[in-house]
């Protein structure tokens, strides 16, 4: 696959990822509209944010460089899956091989890993004294 290609194929999957975290903006505005209870407007908020994470443009198929090191097979596409497989990748060279530990690939995906974790503790539901404005 030649540059022009990889740089199409690489944004037509940004732009789906987009169009996801569009549908999920408007989702939890209709849920902060329709929110009744700190609680409703936590776990809105919570959702939101896993939303976001889950659509970080961090897969193969986001990234420019991936398309270039791609094999195709029938239209289907072998995205590499190993280091060896992108000896040649001028983002490795630079910021390190995805693959590697230390590169930075690997400290986003660690840090979004840790990311998720504390956002199992951000907000539990229905939590006594949240629930409502109203005295308890």
């Amino acid at each position: 696959m030649d540059e022009e290609e990889a740089i199409q194929s690489a944004v037509e999957c940004i732009n789906e990822n987009l169009d996801s975290i569009l549908v999920d903006i408007i989702k939890t505005k209709e849920k902060l509209r329709n929110a009744r209870s700190i609680s409703d407007v936590m776990a809105a908020n919570k959702s939101l944010m896993y939303e976001l994470l889950f659509n970080f443009p961090l897969e193969s198929r986001e990234c420019p460089f991936c398309w270039l090191y791609a094999e195709e097979d029938d239209g289907n596409y072998k995205f590499p899956k190993e280091k060896e497989d992108c000896a040649d990748c001028e983002y490795g060279k630079t910021y390190g091989n995805c693959f590697e530990k230390g590169s930075t690939f690997d400290k986003i995906d660690k840090a979004m890993g840790r990311f998720m974790n504390a956002l199992e503790h951000y907000w539990k539901e229905k939590r006594s004294g949240f629930n409502s404005g109203a005295p308890g």
